[in-house]
């Protein structure tokens, strides 16, 4: 009798461990995933003038320091990055254009040659520093 015991204790803590360890990286990869779609949402937001829906999108998560062009991750591309931090490699950045950053599409700036004057919120600036948006980025 007490083997059959201990078999359904020690049965149940490795049911128990086998979730964990599946359970755990598939919600931090879907956390990711929802993570850059919120942060494409922030910046079609912000180029929309859309307040509101930019305040919406940090409160999902999304980056304060997300660049527009970026596209959301998919859930391979998020398994291969997670796959290359585990191993030690840091995630390759590529440099094909100067991009904008949330902070400067959303507070007037100049570039060179001329300004653009993007529409002025200071309650979404003040959010967006807020949550971690670095004010020094430069490409």
């Amino acid at each position: 009798m007490r083997t059959g015991k201990r078999r359904g204790i020690g049965g149940a803590i490795g049911l128990l461990g086998l979730s964990v360890m599946i359970g755990v990286p598939c919600w931090l990869t879907y956390r990711e995933v929802q993570r850059a779609k919120a942060s494409v949402a922030l910046i079609a937001a912000i180029k929309r003038h859309d307040a509101p829906a930019a305040l919406t999108a940090l409160d999902a998560g999304a980056d304060p320091n997300a660049k527009e062009g970026e596209k959301a991750a998919s859930l391979s591309q998020v398994l291969s990055e997670c796959w290359d931090r585990l191993r030690g490699r840091m995630p390759t950045q590529t440099r094909t254009s100067k991009k904008l950053t949330a902070l400067l599409l959303a507070t007037p700036h100049y570039t060179g040659n001329q300004t653009f004057a993007y529409w002025k919120e200071p309650r979404l600036v003040k959010t967006l520093l807020e949550k971690g948006a670095n004010p020094n980025v430069s490409d």
